[in-house]
C-alpha cells in the first residue's frame, strides 16, 4: 500500500509561516511514513476474523450513535494495519493489538482513535474491540478508494476512480455502519494544500454521505489555515480537523523558543477557530505527542527536528486549544517503528520505540481526567467577544476570554497560563461597566462550585500550561448551570 506520505516535504526545509503555510506537520512525514508502511502482520484468520467482526450487530434495531456535535473526543492517532509495532515484530495478530490499543487508551482516559492508513477490510475488526472497549474511531485509508489520491499511478485516473470507486464506496460504508456507536466520522484525506483539486468531490462525498448517515460526518484533517477557509466556504463541514506540531529542535526548520512556538500554535489555532466558528463547525486539534531520540551517538542533532513535549507543554496545548474554542483533542500518535529513521533517530510517541510508555502520555490521561466534569461543557460554550468581561490581562502570559452558553446563555471565564515554565496568577482585570459585570456577579468555579469575586481570582494561581473555567453571575446562574449539568447527566 502506497502512503499517502510519500510525496511530502520533510522536517528539515524551512517553515513558511508567513505564507500561511502550516508546516508544523513537517516533522510528521518521516514519523508517519514509518509507521504506515510497516508491513503489518496479518496472522492466519484475520481475514476471516474482519469478516466475522462485520457480520456482528452494527445494525441495532435500537441504535445510539449520537451527533458528533454532542461528543468531546479525546484521542490519539494510530496505524491501523499495525497499531502496536512491537507486538507486531514479535508476531502478535492485528485482533490482538487493536485489543491491547484499545484497552492501554481506556486505562489513561482515551475514547477515540484516528486510524490511519487502514486498509478497508480491517475497519469491522476496529468498530467490534470499538464497541467492546467503549472507544470511538476515526478511520482514514491508506489509499483509493478509502483516501484521496491523485499521484504516481493515480495521476491521470484519480478523477474518474472518485466517480467510479470513492462515491460508491462511502455510500455503502455509510449505509453499513451509519448505526454503529463506535464510529465517530470518516476522514477521507489529511493536510491537502488550498489548490487541491478535491474540495469540489469532497463537497459531492460529504452530502452523499450525510443523506445516508447524518450521524458521521465526512471530515478532513486540515494543516493549513488556507485551506480550512476554503473548506468552509466551499464544503461546509460539520468538523473542521487542525494537526499542529510546534516543538521544533532546529530553527531552520520551525520555532524552538517558547515565544516562537506560542505564536505560531496560537496564531494558527484562531484562525482555525475563526473559519469553524463561521459555520458553527467542531474544531479538533491534533496536538503535538512525538519527538526524535538519538539511536547513536553518530547522530547529527541538526537532522533531529522534533522533541516531545514536557509535562507542561502538553496542558498548554491542551487549554491553548481549549481557549480558541477547540471542541476535541487528539495527540499525533500512539507509537512508531521500532527502527532508527535514515538520520539516525527513533521517532516516539506515547510509546517509546521498546513499546514503554512516556511521561507525557500519563500528562496526557491526568489532563483527560481533569476535564472530564467540564467536556460537555465545552461543546456548549462559544467565544463571544461582545460580552467579554475582561477590560485587560495584567501578566503577558495569563489570558482571560468570556465564553457564552449556546443554551442557558450564562456567560463563562476561562484564565489560561500559557507560561510552561511557571505558574501565574489570575491577574485580570475586569470592567463593571453595564455590558461587562453587575455588581451582584460573581466568578463560580465549575468544578469546586466556589464562588470568588473578581478581585479575589489574583488570589488564585495556574500552574504551568493550565487554564480554568469559572461561570460569572450571582446565584440564580448557579442554579442553571447546576440544571443544566443534570439534563446532560453530569450530576454532582
Amino acid at each position: 500500500m502506497r502512503s499517502r506520505r510519500s510525496s511530502t516535504v520533510q522536517v528539515a526545509l524551512t517553515l513558511s509561516v508567513l505564507a500561511g503555510i502550516v508546516l508544523a506537520g513537517t516533522g510528521a512525514p518521516c514519523a508517519r511514513a514509518q509507521a504506515e508502511t510497516q508491513a503489518p502482520h496479518r496472522a492466519e484468520g484475520a481475514q476471516t476474523q474482519a469478516a466475522e467482526a462485520s457480520n456482528e450487530d452494527s445494525q441495532d434495531p435500537n441504535p445510539r450513535p449520537g451527533s458528533v456535535s454532542d461528543v468531546f473526543p479525546f484521542g490519539v492517532y494510530a496505524s491501523g494495519n499495525g497499531p502496536v509495532p512491537t507486538m507486531a515484530a514479535a508476531g502478535a495478530s492485528l485482533v490482538d493489538q487493536i485489543d491491547t490499543l484499545c484497552r492501554d487508551l481506556r486505562a489513561h482516559n482515551f475514547d477515540t482513535v484516528w486510524i490511519n492508513n487502514l486498509s478497508s477490510e480491517f475497519l469491522p475488526l476496529w468498530l467490534a474491540k470499538g464497541r467492546e472497549h467503549g472507544i470511538r474511531m476515526v478511520p482514514q485509508g491508506g489509499g483509493m478508494p478509502m483516501y484521496l489520491l491523485n499521484q504516481g499511478w493515480w495521476e491521470a485516473r484519480w478523477e474518474s476512480a472518485i466517480e467510479t470507486q470513492v462515491k460508491p464506496f462511502y455510500e455503502e460504508l455509510a449505509h453499513k455502519h451509519r448505526n454503529d456507536p463506535s464510529l465517530l466520522a470518516y476522514s477521507i484525506v489529511e493536510e491537502i494544500p488550498p489548490d487541491s483539486p478535491f474540495f469540489p468531490h469532497i463537497a459531492d462525498i460529504t452530502r452523499r454521505v450525510a443523506d445516508i448517515d447524518p450521524h458521521h460526518p465526512v471530515i478532513v484533517l486540515y494543516n493549513r489555515a488556507t485551506s480550512a477557509e476554503r473548506a468552509v466556504r466551499e464544503i461546509q463541514p460539520a468538523v473542521i480537523g487542525y494537526d499542529c506540531y510546534p516543538f521544533f529542535t532546529n530553527s531552520r526548520s520551525g520555532p524552538v523558543s517558547h515565544h516562537a512556538q506560542r505564536s505560531y500554535y496560537e496564531r494558527q489555532i484562531a484562525r482555525f477557530s475563526r473559519a469553524a466558528a463561521s459555520i458553527d463547525a467542531q474544531l479538533w486539534i491534533m496536538a503535538q505527542s512525538w519527538g526524535r531520540t538519538a539511536a547513536s551517538d553518530q547522530a547529527d542533532p541538526a537532522d533531529r527536528g522534533m522533541r516531545p513535549p514536557t509535562r507542561a507543554e502538553m496542558r498548554y496545548q491542551v487549554w491553548a486549544a481549549l481557549f480558541h474554542g477547540a471542541r476535541g483533542i487528539f495527540f499525533y500518535a500512539y507509537a512508531s517503528d521500532a527502527q532508527p529513521n535514515r538520520q539516525g533517530y527513533y521517532d516516539e510517541h506515547f510509546l517509546d520505540y521498546k513499546g514503554q510508555p512516556l511521561p507525557h502520555y500519563d500528562e496526557a490521561a491526568r489532563i483527560s481526567r481533569r476535564l472530564d466534569p467540564v467536556k460537555p461543557l465545552l461543546l456548549r460554550l462559544r467565544p463571544q467577544a461582545d460580552v467579554e468581561v475582561v477590560y485587560w490581562e495584567n501578566l503577558e502570559q495569563l489570558h482571560g476570554r468570556t465564553f457564552v452558553h449556546e443554551i442557558t446563555g450564562d456567560r463563562y471565564l476561562m484564565a489560561f497560563n500559557a507560561d510552561v515554565e511557571k505558574e501565574q496568577p489570575i491577574d485580570l482585570e475586569f470592567g463593571y461597566f453595564p455590558h461587562y459585570l453587575a455588581a451582584t456577579d460573581h466568578f463560580h468555579d465549575v468544578l469546586s462550585g466556589v464562588s470568588y469575586e473578581g478581585r479575589d481570582l489574583r488570589n488564585l494561581v495556574l500552574p504551568s500550561g493550565s487554564g480554568r473555567l469559572f461561570l460569572i453571575g450571582g446565584p440564580e446562574a448557579w442554579e442553571r448551570h447546576l440544571a443544566w449539568e443534570t439534563t446532560t447527566g453530569n450530576n454532582r
